[in-house]
């Protein structure tokens, strides 16, 4: 039982650090996104929204299973 409640931690803990991971990899893609939208670079606009949008989905995919 104490064998398994700490597995349960571990992964948890792994999750959190992975979320965390994808949400600092995130906020660094937003500022991309600031930096392409001041030059008008709208093909690299396109290409970090893809790259959003995955990652996005990944953070949820990853809160879920802490929950």
């Amino acid at each position: 039982m104490q064998d398994e409640l700490e597995q349960g931690r571990k992964e948890d803990s792994g999750r959190i650090e992975q979320t965390i991971e994808c949400a600092e990899e995130l906020s660094k893609m937003v500022q991309s996104l600031n930096t392409a939208l001041s030059r008008g670079d709208f093909e690299e606009l396109r290409e970090i929204l893809r790259k959003v949008k995955k990652r996005i989905l990944e953070l949820e995919n990853y809160l879920n299973m802490i929950d």
